[in-house]
């Protein structure tokens, strides 16, 4: 299989068309570190509104690069 980062970008089902499964268990894991209670509070990833707030979201975050891309492609996949 291929990583994590291919998965999130190649995948363009809805979860209501494919279930969640391990390797978006193990995406949504990493998102648990980002810093949330930075931003203002949102709904959803799709309504983070600039590359700014992102920036602002995976500061500190250890996955960085990786996972301001992972926020970017699940924001374009599903209303989460």
């Amino acid at each position: 299989m291929d990583n994590m980062l291919v998965y999130a970008a190649k995948e363009k089902r809805s979860f209501n068309e494919f279930p969640l499964n391990e390797v978006d268990n193990m995406i949504f894991s990493q998102l648990a570190y980002c810093n949330f209670d930075t931003l203002p509070q949102r709904h959803s990833l799709q309504s983070l509104a600039s590359d700014e707030e992102i920036k602002t979201l995976i500061q500190g975050n250890l996955g960085g690069k990786n996972t301001e891309k992972l926020i970017k492609d699940y924001a374009k996949k599903s209303p989460l």
